[in-house]
């Protein structure tokens, strides 16, 4: 049966006549899970209402709109947000219990139900998480969709939903079966629009909401012993002295003030989830990092079991640049050394040399390298290349 025949199903089985009973909305047993940045992120794509629109604009507004500590919170900071959120069956109906951290300071957000694009589950359609807010704030948002984060950064969100719980559009709930996941949007202008997201709407936060949806994160950390005391395949053994003086000598400036207890410290997060698109499955990977080279060049990689390599994203060739292009296997490293990447693959996407990524399960993990000599070299990794944090690729179910 499709996905519209057992929604139709659904639907007839609650409007039949003299049937009282409540239909159970799920789940059938708890589910928890984490949260995940937005891949990609919401500006470089837009949000339906608004064209592609740099972070910055997108600062900007927040700061004039009246989020003063978005004057202290950038890109990196974006692409960090956590939390968890515990879905369960109450009754008949489903409860969601939200815990976030990371978010904008003081920031405005409004939760959602959402089908995406291309689910198997139904059209697109966005379902507001309580009650359809509609205003600016400051305002009374209790039972609503609505949230502020606080000083901290931190927010909570915990609503119920009964099975016939409808929205003034006329969507109606149902059960936790007929959406994909949870959306965590930001308004810029510090207002909400009732039953849709509307401008100025940027997603940060993603909740899976049942087991099996197709996402996992995994920690990334420095490998030991540290690759350079091995050599990496193309150039032999060195120091850590040698690998920071070419750094230096390629205009990483950064790289003066670093040491070899930091390189050692650094850590990060790989997060993976796979988009069914009923012709194919895509596989987004989000690679976040802390504790680098301060404005060094940094690449993604797969590895396989038997050493072969795959850029994780698009590639480019010659001295890098401070700002990745969408989609590139490149990190993009502020001045504190924090690097973040987001990129989606096809099953048909290059590894370079005739290869495809073909399927996940087809690599081993994923590698951080640090190119010192301030270079990219297209598919291959090149001279130069040392792996600084590394992750074994989780399960993803």
């Amino acid at each position: 049966m499709k996905p519209l025949q057992i929604m139709a199903v659904a639907l007839l089985a609650i409007a039949a006549p003299g049937c009282n009973d409540e239909p159970f909305a799920g789940p059938s047993t708890p589910f928890a899970a984490e949260a995940r940045p937005r891949n990609p992120d919401h500006f470089q794509l837009g949000n339906g209402s608004n064209l592609p629109t740099p972070f910055a604009d997108v600062r900007s507004l927040a700061i004039s709109s009246g989020t003063r500590a978005m004057m202290g919170y950038d890109f990196q900071d974006w692409m960090r947000p956590a939390g968890d959120v515990d879905v369960r069956a109450e009754g008949n109906s489903t409860r969601f219990r939200i815990a976030l951290r990371g978010l904008v300071p003081g920031g405005f957000y409004t939760a959602w139900l959402v089908r995406i694009r291309g689910s198997t589950r139904g059209p697109k359609t966005d379902l507001a998480l309580g009650q359809q807010f509609d205003g600016v704030v400051p305002a009374n948002i209790t039972g609503t969709n609505a949230i502020i984060a606080r000083a901290d950064g931190t927010a909570t969100h915990d609503v119920t939903l009964a099975p016939r719980y409808l929205d003034a559009a006329g969507t109606t709930y149902f059960g936790v079966d007929f959406w994909d996941e949870i959306h965590i949007a930001f308004h810029a202008d510090r207002r909400a629009y009732g039953f849709a997201p509307g401008p100025n709407h940027w997603t940060q936060v993603v909740l899976p909401i049942r087991a099996r949806d197709g996402s996992a994160q995994a920690p990334l950390a420095a490998p030991t012993p540290p690759q350079f005391s091995l050599g990496n395949g193309i150039d032999g053994p060195t120091s850590f002295g040698s690998i920071r003086d070419t750094a230096i000598a390629a205009g990483v400036a950064g790289a003066a003030s670093y040491s070899e207890a930091q390189w050692s410290a650094a850590t990060g997060r790989l997060t993976i989830n796979l988009a069914d698109f009923a012709t194919q499955v895509n596989t987004n990977v989000i690679a976040s990092a802390d504790g680098l080279v301060p404005g060094g060049a940094y690449t993604a990689w797969l590895v396989s079991a038997s050493g072969a390599t795959c850029p994780l994203g698009e590639t480019r060739e010659g001295i890098a640049q401070a700002v990745r292009s969408l989609f590139a296997s490149q990190l993009e490293v502020d001045a504190r050394g924090r690097g973040v990447m987001e990129t989606t693959l096809s099953p048909s996407s290059q590894c370079g040399d005739g290869r495809t990524f073909g399927r996940l399960a087809d690599w081993d993990r994923v590698e951080v390298v640090f190119q010192a000599d301030n270079t990219l070299h297209g598919a291959q990794q090149g001279p130069q290349h040392w792996v600084q944090l590394s992750a074994p690729l989780p399960a993803v179910p």
